[in-house]
């Protein structure tokens, strides 16, 4: 027992120690610390973004790249179980082109459908069978989250696109 708990205090304490090592950088514009008289208590504050490293996940589909800190956008809202079409949407947030593209060529015409938040159809558009990918030219629209639906028979998977 006593090897047992001695084996989990050297663990904790080497955790707790390499931890201590890693250092968050942060690009600040203003800061400030102050300290009590006789130093009984301290106050330190900082004004700005925390500096993230790039990540890549196993399959390759998601990278978070170097920079402040990114806001990471989940567009799956609705998924019909048993599509075998995976859809990537890239670059989300969008500013000007946004792409649609699918794991392997479509087999069947998809109806394709762009809707603003309060559910009314801006674009209504078809991507042909055997296409990879579609573009859409985003640029004429306002800021503002989007709904982006794809339908093929009774199968409906929606997107949620957000537009800078």
């Amino acid at each position: 027992m006593k090897k047992v708990c001695l084996l989990v205090a050297v663990f904790l304490f080497s955790a707790m120690v390499y931890s201590q090592g890693k250092m968050q950088q942060v690009i600040a514009s203003s800061g400030g610390s102050k300290s009590a008289p006789g130093g009984s208590w301290y106050i330190g504050w900082t004004l700005g973004e925390t500096i993230t490293s790039t990540w890549k996940s196993a399959d390759g589909s998601t990278t978070l790249s170097s920079g402040l800190q990114q806001k990471v956008t989940l567009t799956d809202v609705e998924v019909t179980p048993g599509w075998d079409v995976k859809v990537v949407l890239f670059p989300n947030p969008v500013g000007t082109i946004l792409t649609i593209k699918f794991n392997e060529p479509v087999d069947k015409t998809i109806s394709l459908y762009l809707l603003d938040i309060n559910g009314k159809v801006i674009l209504s558009d078809k991507i042909e069978e055997t296409s990879p990918d579609k573009q859409i030219d985003m640029e004429a629209y306002p800021a503002g989250v989007y709904l982006l639906k794809l339908i093929e028979g009774v199968r409906t998977n929606t997107y949620k696109v957000v537009k800078l």
